[in-house]
C-alpha cells in the first residue's frame, strides 16, 4: 500500500455534474460534492466555524446512504486532492461512516485497472479493517464482512475476497472457516496454527532451519491444497506466493488448473507479475 501524501487543495476547480471516469461510473451530487469543497476549503484554524457548519450539512446526507457519500467522497477525492485519501478518511470518521458500508461502497475498486483510483482506495480500505481481533492481536479484522461475502459470484465480494487472502492469508482463512462444524472447524484451525507457526519463525525468529519449512508443515500444505473448500485452498495458494519456503511444485502445478479462479490466479502470480496485487510475492 502506498503512503498517504501531502493534500494539495485544487480549491478553484469546479465541480461537474458528472464526473468521466471509465471505471468509477458514478453520478456526481453536486449539492454533495460542493459541500466537501467547502468543508476542504475552511480546515484553516481561523475557518474553523465554517468547517463545521458544513460537517453539520454533510453528517445528514452520509447516514441517508452511507455507501452513495463514502462513494461521492471518493469521487472528489479522485478528482481534486492529488491522489491523497486522508480527506476521505477524516469525512468517514467525523460523520461516523460504517466500515461495512465503506467497504461496500469501495471494494468495486480494489483492482481497478485505473492506477490512481486503485491507490485511493488501498489508502482508505485499511480503514475498514486494520483493528484488533479478540485473541489474535496481529491480524486484521475481517469479521464485518461477512455479509458482503455472501454473495457467490458477485465481483465486489469476489475483489474483497481476493484483497482479504493477498492482504492476511491467515486472518481470511480463519474467517471463510466459521462455515464449517464444529469438529472440522477446529481441525482447521489446528491447521492454521501450525502455518502461522512457521510463519513466526520466519518472520520473527530469525529464519526457517535451512531455510525450509519442516515436514508436519509441509504435510498441512498438501493438505490444505487438496482440501475440497476452494478458500483452504486460496490460503495454500497465497502462502506459497507470499513465502517461497512453503512452495511444493508439484501442488502448485495442480493449482493452477484449479476450477476455481481466484486460486489459479494467485498461484499464476509466483511465475507471472501481476501488476494488480495487493500483496507482494515472495521471489
Amino acid at each position: 500500500m502506498g503512503k498517504i501524501g501531502p493534500l494539495f487543495l485544487l480549491l478553484g476547480v469546479m465541480v461537474p455534474g458528472t464526473i468521466p471516469a471509465a471505471e468509477f461510473p458514478i453520478a456526481a451530487d453536486d449539492g454533495t460534492q460542493e459541500l466537501i469543497k467547502q468543508w476542504v476549503a475552511t480546515t484553516s484554524r481561523d475557518r474553523l466555524p465554517g468547517h463545521f457548519s458544513v460537517l453539520a450539512k454533510l453528517e445528514p446526507i452520509a447516514r441517508k446512504d452511507y455507501e452513495r457519500f463514502s462513494q461521492q467522497v471518493m469521487l472528489y477525492v479522485y478528482h481534486h486532492l492529488d491522489e491523497s485519501a486522508l480527506t476521505a478518511y477524516q469525512l468517514f470518521v467525523f460523520c461516523s461512516v460504517p466500515r461495512t458500508k465503506i467497504a461496500s461502497a469501495l471494494a468495486p475498486y480494489l483492482y481497478s485497472s485505473d492506477s490512481k483510483l486503485r491507490q485511493l482506495v488501498r489508502e482508505i480500505f485499511p480503514f475498514t479493517f486494520l483493528c484488533t481481533s479478540k485473541g489474535r492481536f496481529d491480524y486484521p479484522d475481517y469479521s464485518h464482512f461477512q455479509l458482503l461475502l455472501r454473495h457467490d459470484g458477485d465481483s465486489s465480494a469476489n475483489s474483497l475476497t481476493r484483497m482479504m487472502f493477498e492482504y492476511s492469508p491467515s486472518a481470511a482463512f480463519l474467517q471463510f472457516h466459521r462455515k464449517l462444524g464444529a469438529a472440522e472447524r477446529m481441525s482447521a484451525r489446528r491447521r492454521e496454527r501450525i502455518v502461522a507457526n512457521a510463519l513466526y519463525e520466519k518472520t520473527q525468529l530469525g529464519g526457517l532451519p535451512d531455510g525450509k519449512i519442516d515436514r508436519v508443515t509441509a504435510e498441512v500444505i498438501e493438505q490444505l491444497g487438496e482440501s475440497p473448500y476452494w478458500w483452504a485452498r486460496l490460503f495454500v495458494a497465497e502462502i506459497m506466493v507470499q513465502h517461497k519456503e512453503f512452495r511444493n511444485a508439484e501442488l502448485v502445478t495442480r493449482l493452477l488448473k484449479d476450477e476455481n479462479e481466484l486460486v489459479r490466479q494467485s498461484v499464476a502470480s509466483i511465475e507471472k507479475p501481476d501488476p494488480l496485487r495487493f500483496g507482494e510475492v515472495d521471489r
